[in-house]
């Protein structure tokens, strides 16, 4: 017989931009006049090439010791200077949704994560595997079926164990609910790992914060949302024993548990990030634990939920020292059930943002430890 212990977190066009880096050392100038060229150069500068030189504007390369404006201020024959900047596109993918995916861009008062910025360099790597735990997951979802993990040991509905790793047929990941690797779709779970990763530039609906990853399914919550914590401890150790780099945790309840911190702490040893909701109740949980949030493990990151107006919504619980980042968790469009699309709210939404941004950080930097990851992102 299931006790519910725990009980489920969930609050029952883009315009094109444009991103710069300085090229070190260069500027853009303009001279009072053209016979100033030979005086720049007497000082050291390099003249890269003309832009306009009906106006006297250069392409330079400072000496060493005048990188900076001010420096360029001293400068006789200099009339102006900016900085020579490379400027691109930020990468837009062109799923058909994704105008009405305000979490991610485009909002002018800096409400999204910005992830244009980031995609420009990296867009996630299927080497790195995000297990959430959930309610479970849509594995045939068009949108999520490209990133879903697969356990490339297991022969799928034989009833065998046949990488003898004690989970019969887990080929996607695993239900501790039922004791079998039937993840059973859902709502709630399918929302999550859509936000994580569903995947990008695929001229379907939506773009996860990860357009390329592997989403690990490990149910332990019923259709309900509730579950045990026997099963949360079963959930997190078959993350970790799977080779799971982070876990996004979009549930909490019940009170302390030594035995599921440990398992949170294995976690942590093993090198596994642990984002998890900071809740719906709107407390204080400086004053009132709310658990697994607030376990004192080094790969914790608790997440409180935003709005697009950039105000933390109203059902988000909050916390100066106990909760470390807040994320967008009012009206997200994500991946739904039976290949649907759906808006809902929670601080559920906004763990997956801070499970997927902790995704693409990875894949840049694989040698960071979660106490690292957690003090980068804050």
């Amino acid at each position: 017989m299931k006790i519910p212990a725990l009980a489920l977190l969930v609050l029952m066009g883009i315009a094109t931009t444009v991103r710069a880096e300085r090229v070190p050392g260069q500027f853009v100038v303009k001279l009072h006049s053209k016979n100033k060229l030979q005086s720049l150069e007497d000082s050291g500068f390099s003249i890269i090439k003309p832009i306009i030189p009906a106006l006297n504007i250069y392409l330079v390369e400072a000496p060493i010791g005048m990188e900076s404006i001010q420096s360029l201020k001293s400068v006789q024959g200099i009339e102006s200077a900016t900085y020579e900047e490379e400027v691109s596109l930020r990468k837009t993918p062109n799923d058909r949704d994704f105008a009405n995916q305000w979490s991610l861009a485009a909002q002018s008062n800096n409400a999204d994560i910005n992830i244009g910025s980031v995609w420009q360099k990296s867009t996630g790597s299927q080497d790195y595997v995000v297990a959430v735990v959930d309610e479970g997951v849509d594995v045939v979802h068009s949108d999520l079926k490209e990133n879903i993990w697969v356990n490339r040991g297991e022969i799928p509905g034989n009833g065998i164990d046949d990488d003898n790793n004690g989970y019969i047929d887990d080929v996607n990941g695993w239900n501790a609910y039922d004791s079998n690797g039937d993840l059973i779709p859902s709502r709630h779970g399918t929302h999550v790992a859509g936000i994580v990763g569903a995947r990008g530039n695929n001229n379907r609906d939506v773009a996860g914060v990860n357009w390329n990853v592997k989403i690990m399914g490990v149910k332990f919550l019923s259709a309900k949302g509730s579950g045990t914590t026997a099963d949360a401890i079963r959930s997190i150790d078959y993350a970790r024993e799977k080779g799971a780099h982070i876990m996004s945790n979009s549930w909490g309840g019940g009170g302390y548990s030594k035995l599921l911190e440990e398992a949170i702490q294995r976690a942590d040893e093993a090198g596994i990030v642990f984002i998890a909701a900071a809740g719906n109740s709107n407390a204080n949980n400086d004053v009132r634990d709310s658990f697994p949030a607030n376990y004192d493990v080094d790969n914790v990151i608790s997440v409180a939920s935003h709005t697009q107006a950039d105000t933390k919504s109203s059902f988000s619980s909050y916390g100066k020292t106990k909760v470390h980042v807040s994320a967008p968790g009012s009206s997200i469009m994500s991946t739904w059930i039976n290949g649907g699309y759906r808006s809902i709210s929670g601080t559920s939404m906004a763990t997956p943002h801070v499970s997927g941004i902790v995704g693409l950080m990875l894949s840049a930097d694989k040698t960071l430890t979660p106490l690292e990851v957690r003090n980068k992102l804050l």
